[in-house]
């Protein structure tokens, strides 16, 4: 796809808003999508970013962009990028999208995690849905909640919406609102009703685990939890030394250094698609039919998608020998 930039809008000096016309077809996209950048002079450098707006205003998308210390991605976009630039992009891709199941909708977010689920939360509002919405959005510093007057605007707007900011920081001495963490304390005390809920939360590791923990044990089943990460998937010791073969699309190849699979094939010279390469958009997804791998990401699937095979060639080193082809 190809987009020209509309509109910067500049919440703080760390994050920026891009607003982009489509310069062809507009495609659709589910709220809590994203959508991957070429970013970089040469395009060379794939980022996925979030997208803030809502389905329900078809012809243009926005994208959030966090200042990264040393991300080449965002140093770039932060930098580079002025109001009329084109830009190329990949389609609309993620499966972090909103279910609309249960009774209530529960949305944490942490930081810059806001992104994909205000998007969910402005299409249920377009759409006029009259269940009970629970926003809670966690950051550090008062300045860092760069939404918050935006969600103040929905909440005055639509009953149903109950928006909960809390910072966890000491500063802010002017704060008059919640402070501390997002615990069972303060969803309960919000009106969050565990059994009735269907969960969306995206930020900080640490949140979400604990999070789900918690939702899990107040008996939350676990496809009502959905989580978002941004981070990148580190290499682990998946206890591998040695040589083995890895055999990809009907070739046999030599694996001596434990590398993912992604960066193995591509060592090989061989094409494989992907975006992020940190186990967040899902470009790079095999097909395992043999042996085992190390999957640092397993929650990217559903238990019944791990049985099936389904595998980021980003997230998975080889520890025996491994069949694996292109997913279809």
């Amino acid at each position: 796809m190809r987009v020209k930039v509309s509109k910067i809008i500049e919440h703080c000096p760390t994050i920026k808003t891009f607003c982009l016309e489509p310069m062809d077809t507009y495609k659709k996209y589910f709220a809590g999508q994203y959508l991957t950048i070429h970013t970089g002079a040469d395009g060379d450098v794939l980022r996925p970013y979030s997208l803030s707006s809502s389905p329900t205003n078809p012809g243009s998308y926005e994208i959030s962009v966090k200042l990264i210390e040393g991300g080449l991605g965002s140093t770039w976009m932060h930098s580079e990028v002025k109001i009329g630039d084109e830009l190329t992009c990949e389609e609309p891709e993620g499966k972090f999208t909103l279910q609309q199941a249960a009774l209530t909708s529960v949305f944490v977010a942490g930081g810059i995690g806001v992104t994909p689920v205000l998007s969910m939360v402005k299409y249920a509002l377009a759409i006029k849905d009259t269940r009970k919405l629970f926003f809670f959005y966690a950051s550090r510093y008062l300045k860092d909640l760069v939404f918050h007057q935006e969600l103040l605007d929905l909440a005055s707007e639509n009953p149903n919406l109950i928006y909960v900011p809390i910072i966890s920081g000491d500063q802010d001495p002017e704060w008059t609102g919640k402070r501390g963490r997002v615990n069972q304390e303060l969803l309960e005390e919000a009106g969050v009703i565990f059994k009735r809920a269907e969960f969306y939360t995206c930020g900080p590791d640490a949140m979400m685990s604990d999070l789900q923990e918690l939702a899990l044990s107040q008996k939350v089943s676990k496809s009502n939890f959905h989580k978002e990460l941004f981070q990148v998937a580190a290499p682990v010791n998946s206890g591998f030394s040695g040589t083995l073969n890895v055999n990809y699309k009907g070739v046999d190849y030599e694996y001596s250094k434990e590398q993912s699979l992604l960066d193995f094939l591509h060592s090989k010279k061989v094409r494989v698609r992907h975006s992020c390469k940190s186990g967040i958009c899902g470009s790079c997804e095999v097909q395992l039919k043999e042996g085992e791998v190390r999957h640092v990401n397993e929650e990217f699937f559903s238990d019944e998608e791990l049985a099936e095979g389904r595998r980021l060639a980003c997230c998975s080193f080889p520890v025996t020998d491994v069949v694996v082809d292109k997913h279809n």
